[in-house]
């Protein structure tokens, strides 16, 4: 008697269920035509293979990555606080120092462009909420349960999801980067019902440095970028798994990384005293806050009323308050004072000032500490900012208080008897400091030097997820390993002409890349997958050089072996990652059907780092 035994159907959840209803239960993916909010955005797009998009006129277009035309990076944010938009420009400042012309970089508002009330309002609602904290507070708090903000996502999902997919397709994006909380949940469900998850890479760039709201954290992004240890401790507790998740920072405009002028070079330009110390007042984008009250504290307590001259100079950024700029620049001051509006080169202001008063906003914050800026916090918006507070304080780069009395007698004090403080201050927020956390982000190893692992001329043996011969430790079949690292980030590295090393684990970054350029150059012109092993075999089958020997690619990156017994460890190990890794490239490099991937070989014809490939 044969019994069968029925398989329970795994249970969808409420958005899932939604999304049946919206899209008829069919995840087919095939193209539609769908009357937008805005006529212009009334276009059919589709992803017909890995290889081609078709547009409404019938045209194909090929998508072979690396070939005949430049990548799509769709970088999705809203107007919600200045944070999120700056990081999205700070990535997308990034992707053109470091690849130029090699991607096209789209910074874009769905909601709004896209999508009707509510999603298209957020902004003018979240302006209003901030300033009525109790209220803002609330729909932090009351949206942070799984079950509340996952119904309301479903029940916006249920009118907006072709508004939304219309919106994604329109930049037909091969990388897909979100900057903000809310911009997870709809768009991933778009890919997985139009069968494109494995085709766009979904990267999440957190932008709170501390405390996050529960929508940043989605298990089916590829990756999760946290600013902190902290942040990434909770998207492991919202269940994330190891391999998604890097701390890298919280990106920062490029201009903040790269080198500027002394203090005193800053100083003339900037038309400053170059003699007096410097505090920069901020109230934000919008100018919020007690500016006018703690610019009225500062002009006493940095005038030395005994000596009649002034002990430091302030300068006051009101952003787009225009009243606020226009009372400050009408009072008489006491000390030399500069008001300014909206300002685009805060690397420059921070550069020429001694400490900063500003609300806990991340990204004010990141600068601040990048300049070495000691911080005196007078407010945070209730939720995702009061985390900022001890992140600041507690690492000692700096403190808070709401008094403008208070904040102008600290500073009065670092510039007069606790200078020693100040200074000690500044060392700190450069600890804390992250200037090249926006470059990490797109293209660095995130394995660590970890104590304990065995190094061969310099190179780091990482365990491997391997089951060839070899002197690699193993790992966990579940995690991520320095292979799966490697062929992930392959085709935006191999784009690099130099690469800079953060780590021991870079080293070997770089030479795996240049072993998967080497196999895909092998791999030309075998048009099965048959004969693409037996190439790799062919390879495989090679002499392995080691730093010091011919044919070595990298001898400056690694030092010569001290004895023979190190130059045979390495030698062994490099030829075990080496067979791992080919065997691992031969999956993604020809399709199940043993056909070639020309998402893949395309790239046979780069040279990474512009070594010749034999």
């Amino acid at each position: 008697m044969v019994m069968k035994v029925a398989t329970p159907e795994k249970v969808a959840s409420i958005t899932e269920r939604v999304w049946q209803s919206v899209y008829g239960g069919s995840n087919s993916g095939r193209p539609y035509y769908h009357h937008n909010h805005h006529p212009k955005h009334r276009r059919r797009y589709s992803y017909e293979s890995e290889d081609e998009y078709e547009d409404e006129d019938g045209t194909i277009q090929l998508m072979q990555m690396g070939a005949e035309r430049s990548k799509n990076v769709l970088i999705l944010m809203s107007d919600t606080g200045g944070g999120h938009r700056a990081s999205a420009e700070a990535i997308r400042d990034a992707f053109r120092i470091e690849f130029g012309d090699e991607y096209r970089i789209y910074v874009k508002d769905v909601w709004k462009e896209y999508t009707g009330w509510p999603l298209n309002d957020m902004e003018r609602s979240y302006k209003f909420m901030v300033k009525h904290v109790q209220l803002w507070k609330v729909a932090f708090h009351g949206t942070s349960p799984r079950w509340i903000h996952s119904s309301y996502l479903a029940a916006i999902a249920s009118y907006y999801a072709k508004e939304v997919e219309a919106g994604l397709m329109e930049y037909k994006p091969d990388i897909i980067i979100s900057v903000h909380p809310l911009m997870q949940h709809i768009p991933l469900l778009v890919l997985k019902w139009k069968g494109l998850q494995k085709k766009v890479v979904f990267v999440t760039v957190i932008t709170d440095l501390n405390t996050c709201h529960p929508t940043w954290f989605h298990p089916r992004v590829n990756r999760c970028y946290c600013p902190s240890k902290e942040v990434a401790k909770r998207a492991l507790y919202d269940g994330l798994e190891d391999s998604q998740v890097r701390v890298f920072g919280l990106p920062i405009r490029p201009s903040f990384a790269r080198a500027v002028l002394s203090k005193d070079d800053l100083r003339r330009e900037l038309e400053l005293d170059p003699d007096l110390p410097a505090v920069l007042l901020m109230g934000g984008g919008e100018g919020m806050g007690p500016v006018k009250k703690t610019a009225m504290a500062l002009s006493e307590s940095l005038y030395d009323k005994d000596q009649q001259k002034p002990i430091g100079q302030l300068i006051i950024i009101c952003g787009r308050n225009k009243g606020l700029a226009s009372t400050l620049e009408s009072q008489e001051w006491m000390i030399p004072v500069k008001v300014r509006g909206f300002e685009t080169q805060m690397e420059k202001w921070m550069g020429a000032c001694d400490c900063i008063i500003t609300k806990a906003g991340p990204g004010t914050i990141a600068e601040a500490l990048i300049r070495g800026l000691p911080i005196v916090l007078n407010d945070y918006i209730p939720g995702q900012e009061k985390g900022n507070v001890p992140y600041v304080v507690d690492n000692g780069a700096g403190v808070f208080t709401r008094s403008p009395k208070e904040t102008a007698r600290i500073v009065s004090e670092w510039f007069g008897t606790k200078t020693e403080e100040l200074k000690r201050m500044s060392e700190n927020a450069l600890k804390l400091a992250q200037p090249e956390a926006v470059f990490d982000i797109v293209y660095h190893s995130s394995f660590a030097d970890e104590e304990g692992i065995t190094k061969a001329c310099g190179c780091p043996l990482l365990p491997l997820k391997s089951k060839k011969k070899g002197p690699a430790p193993v790992s966990e079949q579940g995690k991520t390993d320095i292979i799966d690292e490697a062929i992930t980030f392959f085709r935006a590295n191999v784009f690099f002409r130099n690469f800079d090393i953060k780590n021991p684990a870079d080293k070997l970054l770089v030479y795996l890349t240049y072993h998967i350029n080497l196999s895909l150059k092998r791999l030309e012109g075998c048009r099965t997958l048959a004969e693409g092993t037996k190439a790799i075999i062919n390879l495989g089958s090679e002499n392995v050089a080691v730093p010091g020997e011919p044919g070595f690619p990298f001898t400056a990156l690694f030092h010569h072996p001290q004895s023979q017994n190190e130059a045979e460890l390495l030698r062994d190990y490099l030829k075990q990652i080496r067979e791992e890794t080919s065997g691992r490239l031969l999956s993604v490099a020809y399709r199940p059907n043993g056909t070639p991937n020309k998402w893949w070989l395309a790239f046979a014809k780069r040279k990474f780092m512009n070594i010749a490939l034999n």
